[in-house]
């Protein structure tokens, strides 16, 4: 089941609490987010950056021909490098 999200401040939301998010297919690419943590010198977890999987896929047959993984220090980041404005209603938490 999912849930589609209405601004980059809910996205940050469920990422921050753990919830993998996609954002809907951009032409042929596929994104989906979630936050990473580390442990402080305490055991405490602290966030540190957001993970993004992006899969481009043919344009023809719905292949997808390369995956990749790149850090992100923020949503702003991913939203501005794909054009997504904040009120756009693409992105879905996956449950």
């Amino acid at each position: 089941m999912t849930r589609t999200l209405d601004s980059l401040q809910e996205v940050g939301f469920y990422a921050d609490n753990g919830k993998t998010i996609r954002a809907g297919q951009l032409s042929e690419v596929a994104i989906s987010v979630t936050r990473r943590y580390e442990k402080d010198e305490l055991g405490r977890e602290r966030p540190t950056d957001y993970l993004a999987r992006m899969l481009f896929r043919a344009v023809r047959t719905d292949d997808v021909v390369a995956i990749y993984e790149q850090p992100f220090s923020s949503l702003e980041e991913i939203a501005n490098l794909f054009g997504i404005d904040d009120g756009e209603e693409v992105w879905e938490v996956l449950a």
